[in-house]
């Protein structure tokens, strides 16, 4: 079931599943649907969870997704380089789409001196190592790249990718 605007259903991955039950509410007030996620006429508002790690999406087909989005998920897994092939592996070939919203390393040495510095320190406060080469981590995953826009210092990236053309070789797809 198709709402109207091009989505019919999103599926929601995280390892927490407290963060997964504030995502689905706020989808859901976002959208107005019931959630009911069965697939059958229920446009935006079929919405499904996935406790999972985002490296290894076991119950994801390859090309199961026209758009996989991934917000500040990067600098929190242990495998970043994982993540983006497996993100890559699950989006359609013909078409799909891979939405970055992430932050690394900056535009300026001075800057990312002081994000190497505190980086341990920040991580083992928040899981987070915010001094990661997404630029490089993007290219390496095969990725193509159709637009990127960096902001604040260059440390906050919004990147558009597209599956590269090895993205299902070797994956039974």
């Amino acid at each position: 079931g198709d709402s109207g605007d091009g989505v019919a259903s999103v599926v929601l991955v995280d390892q927490s599943e407290a963060m997964l039950a504030v995502a689905r509410r706020k989808w859901l007030s976002m959208i107005g649907g019931d959630g009911d996620g069965d697939g059958e006429g229920a446009g935006a508002g079929a919405v499904r969870t996935v406790v999972a790690d985002a490296t290894a999406l076991r119950g994801e087909r390859d090309g199961s997704f026209d758009t996989v989005v991934d917000t500040f998920g990067l600098c929190s897994c242990g495998d970043a380089a994982r993540q983006l092939r497996e993100m890559q592996r699950v989006c359609r070939r013909d078409g799909g789409r891979v939405l970055l919203l992430e932050h690394g390393r900056a535009h300026y040495d001075w800057l990312n001196r002081w994000l190497d510095r505190d980086a341990p320190e920040h991580a083992r406060k928040w899981g987070c190592w915010w001094n990661r080469d997404i630029v490089r981590l993007v290219e390496a995953s095969g990725l193509v790249v159709e637009s990127s826009t960096r902001l604040h210092f260059g440390t906050t990236y919004m990147i558009v990718a597209r599956p590269g053309a090895s993205a299902h070789e070797g994956d039974g797809g």
